[in-house]
């Protein structure tokens, strides 16, 4: 049976997928990841935080929405939690 990780474990899980992008391959910002099994989007969060491109593949629709909101949470500053409850970014303005 699978554990729900933590938000400190996720943000330690992306740190190392970080650091082993940027070994072997010395990848420059710019570059494109694809990842055909996106999940939760972990790889496209670790990508995205290296300057590199991303696309991801999903079939399950739940997880798609996921990744989408994850990868939304780095531009918007305002953690999935929140943006599922409502709550603007502190970048965006009232109108």
């Amino acid at each position: 049976m699978a554990t729900k990780m933590t938000t400190a474990e996720t943000m330690r899980f992306v740190d190392k997928i970080n650091m082993k992008a940027k070994a072997p391959c010395d990848a420059a910002p710019g570059f494109l990841v694809l990842d055909p099994f996106a999940g939760s989007g972990t790889t496209g969060i670790a990508a995205i935080s290296l300057g590199m491109k991303f696309i991801g593949f999903e079939i399950s629709p739940d997880y798609c929405e996921l990744a989408n909101e994850r990868i939304a949470a780095l531009s918007t500053a305002v953690p999935v939690k929140e943006a599922r409850a409502g709550q603007m970014s502190l970048l965006e303005r009232k109108q």
